[in-house]
């Protein structure tokens, strides 16, 4: 089987994303992966031209996006359906309701429960909210879990635990997903860059999904299509951040490797 990269921004997600969709769709063509996704920033603004390019490049286009939480986390979410796309928009357009900036929102974890048929959660260290340093120490909660086949029982279920509180650490937030989303459909998101600690923060990841019993999915966090679309990115992100080149330092990636990788570089 072929990878799938399942986990891409564009341009569309505004200085986050150093390529069109366009652009990932045609390179994504030319490593013969079947299908794409497409998760951008608090939005689904590029999906159209995503859809497009994928019908003539004949990658099947996977929608998606990344949602930017009340606390601050960021929960990437896949459509697996027509209801599921009616929901994502719904959260989406909620969300942008409230904001009192332009182009900034903020999804209520009390919110899931109510749209989430018809989507799949990933948790990974953007979700969780988390440096990889402080991974293996956040604190732990004794909630367990009773697995529920009926959607309404465990939206009900998952409701109830958000109105609560906000989850206030990891487990937390897992057992809500699980609660909103169901075990099925949330998986865990591993991605290796190359990066200093990167290797022990996967093994954290690889045991934590072993404990809430999820499956585990491999992305590459795509920001551009090739190699050399980090250049646009760095940009980007001093455009974001208000300063430049010479001062961002550590606001810049590390490397290049946020790009479409073939299934052989994937696997090695």
């Amino acid at each position: 089987m072929s990878y799938i990269e399942l986990h891409a921004n564009s341009a569309f997600s505004f200085l986050r994303g150093a390529s069109f969709p366009e652009q990932l769709v045609q390179v994504a063509a030319e490593l013969e992966m079947p299908a794409l996704a497409l998760l951008d920033r608090n939005g689904v603004y590029g999906s159209q031209r995503f859809s497009v390019a994928g019908r003539e490049q004949k990658v099947r286009p996977i929608i998606g996006a990344e949602l930017t939480m009340e606390d601050g986390s960021v929960l990437p979410v896949l459509v697996a359906s027509r209801l599921g796309y009616a929901n994502l928009c719904s959260l989406l357009t909620q969300a942008h309701l409230r904001s009192e900036v332009k182009g900034e929102c903020a999804v209520k974890w009390e919110e899931l429960p109510e749209f989430a048929q018809g989507l799949i959660a990933l948790l990974g260290l953007g979700s969780v909210n988390c440096q990889p340093a402080v991974f293996g120490s956040l604190p732990k909660t004794s909630s367990t879990h009773v697995c529920q086949s009926d959607h309404a029982v465990q939206q009900a279920a998952g409701q109830s635990r958000l109105a609560a509180c906000s989850p206030q650490n990891t487990e937390d937030r897992a057992q809500c997903l699980i609660d909103a989303f169901g075990r099925e459909n949330v998986y865990v998101e591993v991605q290796r860059h190359f990066l200093r600690g990167e290797d022990r923060v996967n093994r954290a990841l690889v045991d934590f999904a072993s404990k809430f019993r999820l499956a585990l999915i491999a992305t590459n966090g795509v920001q551009y299509a090739k190699p050399y679309g980090r250049q646009v990115l760095d940009v980007f992100t001093c455009i974001r951040e208000h300063t430049h080149l010479d001062l961002a330092g550590k606001l810049l990636t590390q490397n290049a490797e946020r790009h479409l990788k073939s299934d052989a570089e994937m696997r090695a």
